[in-house]
């Protein structure tokens, strides 16, 4: 088993189960936050070491992050019907400042690799566009993201924390359901359009 202790955020859903098992795949020890309404029954035969709670649980993340070396921050409230506006602030917003504070005290901490969404830029008149075009979200998923990411940007300049950001555009393959639809429509006999 690797030396390495890494933390992953959202490990239960789409991309973080993919990112667990990668993660368990290279030996490392491997700790992943869950709520108490998690499946991790696909999960189950894996070597994590799971803890409990909300992502933005300053208590549960000072036990989950002791001696971590890197950190994986994928959870998302993802477009999820009746979710309270600070339900978005506080696992995008809250528990990035909370995961970014607690990396500084960790004596071998590697790197925060926070997972946002292409979202952040909002639609693009002009293509392409790369990492320095403006923020311009849409709606308020983009926007608690794209505050995470300023937010990160600023704390990591002021206390030399190393981080990247990945902003992933849709995200399908095997055990997808939200993008599912679309490919079973497009193997209908008819053409749905979308839009005008």
């Amino acid at each position: 088993m690797s030396n390495k202790i890494v933390l992953v955020t959202g490990g239960t859903g789409f991309t973080g189960n993919y990112m667990l098992k990668k993660l368990c795949s290279l030996d490392y020890q491997v700790r992943a936050i869950k709520r108490p309404s998690s499946d991790i029954s696909g999960l189950s035969d894996l070597p994590i070491k799971w803890y409990e709670g909300d992502v933005y649980d300053t208590e549960l993340l000072e036990t989950a992050m002791q001696g971590v070396q890197q950190i994986y921050h994928l959870a998302a409230a993802y477009r999820t019907t009746n979710l309270p506006d600070i339900e978005l602030t506080n696992v995008h917003l809250t528990s990035t400042k909370i995961l970014a504070k607690l990396a500084l005290k960790q004596p071998s901490f590697e790197r925060l690799v926070l997972v946002s969404t292409i979202g952040v830029l909002g639609h693009v008149d002009n293509p392409p566009i790369n990492e320095q075009a403006p923020y311009n979200p849409g709606d308020l998923y983009q926007s608690t993201k794209a505050d995470a990411e300023k937010w990160l940007i600023s704390f990591a300049a002021d206390n030399s924390l190393p981080y990247s950001i990945v902003r992933p555009a849709a995200i399908y393959g095997p055990g997808d359901r939200c993008l599912l639809k679309f490919f079973k429509m497009a193997k209908l006999p008819v053409i749905p359009l979308i839009g005008f």
